[in-house]
C-alpha cells in the first residue's frame, strides 16, 4: 500500500487548519481592536457631554448669577456694580473714566513725568514712587472732587469692586484697589491687569508663575480661571468678546500671529492666523490693535509698521468666532492714507450688527487738522461734531511752542475730558521723524458741548472747565543727584529771548558749565580752535531764586555782582541738562537764554 499520497493529504489538511486558525485569529484580534477604537471614541465622547453638561451647569449658574444681581434693588449696590448694570461704564482702561455720574482721572505728579517726550503721547511716567492724586469730576455738580492720595502709575482700571490701579512695590507690579469712599485696599491683587470684561466681574492680568514667567492669566467672579497654555508667556489675552477672553500666541520664530479664545471653563481654541505684511525684501508682524466684540464672536484691527518712527504702513480687519477653530477670516485690508489719517481705521458696529470700518468710532475725540484746528466728537450715530472752534490755532512750521493733547475721550454723549500740554520743541532729542518736547505744563480740561432737538448739536455753545493744573518748567527739582552734574558740560543748543532755536555745534565759541565738588559751579565761554578763554570765568555759589521766579529749579546760582548773572538748573533728561542763564544788560535790563548741555569726556 502506498502511504506517500496519504501522508501528503494530512499535511496539507493539517496546514489548511493552521492558516483557518490564524485567520480566526486575526479577527478577532481585528475585532478586538476595532471595539478598543470604538471604546476609547466612546470615552471621548462621554467626556464631551460631560464637559458640554458642566457648561451648561456653569451658564445656568452665570446666568443665575446675573438675574440675581440685576434683582438685587440698585440701593443696596455699590457704585460700581451699579454702574456696570446700566451700561454707564466708559472708557475703561484710559486716562478718563467714567463710572455713573463721576469721571475719575489722576492729577499726576510732576516728579513722575518725563521732562522731555514725544508728540504722540506726552505721558511717560518714569518713577512710580511719587504720589498723585485721583480724581473725579462730578458730572451732575460740575465739581471736582479728591478722593485720596495714591502711589501708583498707568491708565485707571475699573471692577465691579472699584478702582484698580497699577502700583510698584517690592521690585514687583500689583494693583491697590479703591473704593467709592476712597478706602484703599493695598494688596488686592499680585500682578497687573491688562483688560477687564464689559460687565466688570472678569479681567486679564499678568502674573509671574512658579517659573518666574510673566504669564496671561484669566479671572472671573473673584476666581482664577488659569492661563491658556502652560506653555509659557507666548499666548496673551488681548480683551474680550463677551465673557470669553480672545488672545494672540506670540511665536518668535513666525511673523505670523494665532489668535485664540479662552473662556470661564477653561476651554482653549485656536482660531486662526492673522497674516503678516510681505514687503519686498522682508515681512512686517502684525501688530492688533484693537479688539471688537460682535455676535457670538468679534472682530480685531491691525497695524502694519516699519521703520524707526514705527510708522503705520498697512491694515488689516479680521473677523473670528468665540470658541470655533479655524474660524479666522479676513474682512479687509489695505495700505495707509490720508482716508484713515495715516494710520489704521477704527471698527464699530451700527445697527442690526452692521460692521462699520472708519477713521473714527463712538467717543474718539480728535482735531480738525491734526494737531490744531477744531475739537471734534465722533457720536455713537456716527456723526462728528463740533466741540469746540479752533480749539488749537496753528502754530506754524517754525514754531519752537506746540500745545499736545492726550487722554481726550467723550463720555456721556456730549461731554469731553483731555489732558492738554504746553511744550517747548527740543530738536536735539528727537527720534527719526518723533518729534521731541519739553513740557512746561499740563492742563486737565472738561468741555461740555450742548444738543438741541433731535439729538442735532449746537455750533459753539458749550461749558468750559479747567479741572486741574500742573504748570513747571522744573519737573525733576530735588530729583537730581548732583554727583550726576559734577563735571564740565558744553552747551549743544539755545534758545535766546525772542529768537528760535540756535544749533551751536557751528559757533565759534563753546558755553561750558563745570559743577564743583564742593558745591560751586563755573561758566565759562571757550575759543573752540585754540580752547583758549574768550571771557572772564562767571564763578557761581548756590543760591535762592526769587519768590515772584515762575519756574521751578533743582539747583539754583548766581555771581557775587552787584547785578548778579544767575543760572537754573531745571532738569537732567536723556543725559541732557536744561539751563536757564540771567544777565543784565543796559543798566537794569535782564535778558536770558535757555541752553541744552551734554557732558563732555
Amino acid at each position: 500500500m502506498n502511504r506517500k499520497p496519504l501522508q501528503k493529504s494530512i499535511v496539507i489538511f493539517l496546514m489548511i487548519l493552521s492558516v483557518m486558525a490564524v485567520l480566526s485569529g486575526c479577527s478577532k484580534t481585528s475585532d478586538s481592536v476595532k471595539n478598543d477604537d470604538e471604546s476609547v471614541e466612546e470615552t471621548k465622547k462621554q467626556d464631551k457631554d460631560k464637559k458640554k453638561k458642566k457648561k451648561k451647569k456653569k451658564d445656568k449658574e452665570k446666568d443665575k448669577d446675573k438675574e440675581e444681581a440685576h434683582e438685587t434693588p440698585d440701593e443696596d449696590k455699590g457704585l460700581f456694580e451699579r454702574s456696570f448694570d446700566s451700561g454707564q461704564v466708559e472708557n475703561n482702561g484710559g486716562l478718563f473714566v467714567r463710572v455713573g455720574n463721576r469721571v475719575y482721572f489722576r492729577l499726576y505728579n510732576k516728579r513722575s513725568l518725563e521732562p522731555v517726550t514725544y508728540e504722540d503721547s506726552f505721558i511717560d511716567e518714569t518713577d512710580y514712587d511719587q504720589p498723585s492724586l485721583l480724581e473725579y469730576f462730578d458730572l451732575d455738580e460740575n465739581k471736582v472732587v479728591e478722593v485720596c492720595e495714591v502711589n501708583a502709575t498707568g491708565p485707571i482700571y475699573v471692577t465691579t469692586d472699584g478702582i484698580c490701579l497699577q502700583t510698584y512695590r517690592d521690585g514687583a507690579f500689583s494693583m491697590i484697589l479703591v473704593d467709592e469712599d476712597g478706602n484703599v485696599d493695598e494688596n488686592y491683587f499680585n500682578g497687573t491687569i491688562s483688560k477687564v470684561s464689559p460687565d466688570g466681574r472678569s479681567f486679564i492680568a499678568f502674573e509671574e508663575d512658579e517659573d518666574g514667567d510673566n504669564v496671561s492669566v484669566f479671572y472671573s467672579n473673584g476666581e482664577k480661571v488659569g492661563k491658556p497654555s502652560e506653555e509659557g508667556d507666548g499666548f496673551v489675552g488681548i480683551g474680550f468678546a463677551g465673557d470669553t477672553v480672545i488672545g494672540q500666541v506670540i511665536d518668535h520664530n513666525s511673523f505670523d500671529r494665532e489668535l485664540f479664545s479662552y473662556d470661564y471653563m477653561g476651554e482653549l481654541t485656536m482660531l486662526g492666523k492673522v497674516d503678516a505684511y510681505d514687503m519686498e525684501t522682508y515681512s512686517l508682524t502684525p501688530n492688533i490693535e484693537e479688539l471688537t466684540p460682535g455676535e457670538d464672536g468679534g472682530y480685531v484691527t491691525v497695524s502694519y509698521r516699519d521703520g524707526t518712527a514705527d510708522a503705520v504702513v498697512a491694515w488689516a480687519v479680521y473677523g473670528f468666532k468665540n470658541g470655533k477653530k479655524d474660524s479666522v477670516t479676513l474682512i479687509d485690508s489695505g495700505n495707509t492714507g490720508k482716508e484713515y489719517n495715516y494710520s489704521y481705521p477704527k471698527v464699530s458696529l451700527g445697527e442690526d450688527n452692521e460692521l462699520m470700518i472708519s477713521a473714527h468710532k463712538a467717543g474718539d475725540v480728535y482735531l480738525s487738522d491734526g494737531s490744531y484746528g477744531d475739537l471734534m466728537c465722533h457720536t455713537g450715530d456716527g456723526e462728528d461734531v463740533e466741540a469746540y472752534d479752533m480749539y488749537i490755532y496753528d502754530p506754524g512750521d517754525y514754531s519752537m511752542y506746540k500745545t499736545l493733547v492726550e487722554g481726550a475721550v467723550c463720555v456721556d454723549e456730549n461731554a469731553v475730558f483731555l489732558i492738554k500740554a504746553n511744550a517747548y520743541r527740543c530738536p536735539e532729542e528727537d527720534m527719526g521723524v518723533n518729534r521731541a518736547y519739553e513740557l512746561s505744563g499740563l492742563s486737565y480740561e472738561y468741555i461740555r458741548f450742548e444738543t438741541e432737538g433731535e439729538g442735532k448739536y449746537e455750533k459753539n455753545s458749550y461749558n468750559w472747565f479747567s479741572i486741574g493744573e500742573l504748570y513747571s518748567a522744573g519737573w525733576s527739582k530735588g530729583e537730581i543727584e548732583y554727583d550726576r552734574l559734577i563735571g564740565t558740560w558744553k552747551m549743544n543748543s539755545t534758545v535766546v529771548e525772542g529768537s528760535d532755536y540756535q544749533d551751536c555745534s557751528e559757533d565759534l565759541f563753546e558755553t561750558r558749565i563745570t559743577f564743583n565738588e564742593d558745591g560751586s559751579a563755573v561758566l565759562s565761554n571757550v575759543d573752540k580752535a585754540t580752547g583758549n578763554k574768550a571771557a572772564d570765568d562767571q564763578i557761581l555759589h548756590e543760591a535762592e531764586p526769587s519768590e515772584d521766579s515762575s519756574l521751578d529749579y533743582a539747583y539754583y546760582y548766581e555771581t557775587d555782582d552787584e547785578q548778579p548773572m544767575q543760572v537754573g538748573v531745571c532738569y537732567l533728561s536723556h543725559g541732557r541738562l536744561a539751563i536757564y542763564v540771567y544777565y543784565h544788560y543796559d543798566g537794569n535790563s535782564v535778558g536770558w537764554y535757555r541752553g541744552s548741555f551734554t557732558k563732555t569726556e
